[in-house]
C-alpha cells in the first residue's frame, strides 16, 4: 500500500476536510476543503509552485484511512491470497464501507491477527496521477509505531477521526477501529470519555497538534504531535 523514494521530500497532510503543508521555514498552511479531490487538487497546484519539485511525503488523515483487526487467515501462501482473503471475510463481516477498498497493512505469518487500512475507492490511485510522492502512509501507522508490542492500549486523534487499539497480554493488537467524522476536540474528548468506561486507566492518547513548533518525531512526521499522555489524564 506504502512506497517510497529516495530524495528529501515536501512534507504534506490530506483528509477529507483539511490539507496541509509543511514550509520550509517551519510554518505549516493549513487549507478546509470539501472532498479529498479538491484537496489533492490544492497539493498538486502548490506543489508546482515550489522550486525543485522535491518528492512529497503524504499523511493520510483518519477519514481518509480508516485502521481495523482481523483474524489471521490460515492456508494463505501468497500476499495475494491474503489480500482477497482479507477484502472476502471483512465484506461479509460489515466492517468496509460501500465504496472503499480494504488493503493489509500487516500479514505477518506469525501474528494472530491482522490489520487492516481501508481507503475510498481509487484514493491511492489518484495520488499517485497528481503528486510525485515519495510516500504515503496514514497517521495512525505513525502512532502504532510508537507504541505498537507493548501491553497498552491507544486512543489517536488527527482533528479528523478517533483510532483506538488495545494490545493483548502477549504484544499483539486484536483490536482496533476508527470511529469518524470527529470534527473538534471537544467532540474527541467527549467520545474518549465514554469509551474509558472500558479501558484502564493506563491507556493513552494523543493528539495531532497544528499548532505547536515541535513535539515527538515531528522531524519524521514534519507535523508536531502532543506529548502522549494518561488515558485518564486525557478526559
Amino acid at each position: 500500500m506504502w512506497w517510497a523514494r529516495s530524495e528529501p521530500p515536501v512534507q504534506a497532510w490530506l483528509g477529507a476536510g483539511r490539507v496541509a503543508r509543511s514550509l520550509p521555514d517551519g510554518d505549516v498552511v493549513v487549507t478546509t476543503i470539501g472532498s479529498a479531490q479538491e484537496g489533492l487538487g490544492v497539493l498538486a497546484s502548490s506543489h508546482k509552485d515550489q522550486p525543485g519539485k522535491k518528492p512529497v511525503r503524504l499523511w493520510l488523515a483518519s477519514d481518509l484511512c480508516t485502521l481495523t483487526c482481523m483474524p489471521a487467515i490460515a492456508g494463505v501462501k501468497r500476499l495475494e491470497e491474503a489480500q482477497a482473503a482479507a477484502a472476502a471475510w471483512l465484506q461479509s463481516q460489515a466492517r468496509v464501507p460501500a465504496g472503499w477498498t480494504p488493503r493489509l497493512a500487516e500479514c505477518d505469518r506469525a501474528s494472530a491477527f491482522w490489520r487492516v487500512a481501508a481507503c475510498p475507492d481509487g484514493l491511492l490511485e489518484q495520488i499517485q496521477r497528481q503528486l510525485p510522492v515519495q510516500s504515503v502512509r496514514p497517521w495512525w501507522s505513525w502512532a502504532l509505531q510508537q507504541l505498537d508490542g507493548r501491553d497498552r492500549g491507544l486512543c489517536a486523534y488527527d482533528g479528523a477521526a478517533l483510532v483506538f487499539c488495545d494490545w493483548n497480554a502477549v504484544g499483539q493488537l486484536p483490536s482496533a477501529e476508527t470511529i469518524g467524522p470527529v470534527a473538534d476536540i471537544e467532540a474527541a474528548r467527549r467520545l474518549l470519555k465514554r469509551r474509558s468506561m472500558q479501558r484502564p486507566a493506563g491507556h493513552v492518547f494523543a493528539q495531532l497538534d497544528w499548532t505547536a513548533g515541535d513535539g515527538p518525531a515531528a522531524a519524521d512526521a514534519a507535523f508536531a504531535f502532543a506529548p502522549w499522555v494518561r488515558w485518564s489524564d486525557a478526559l
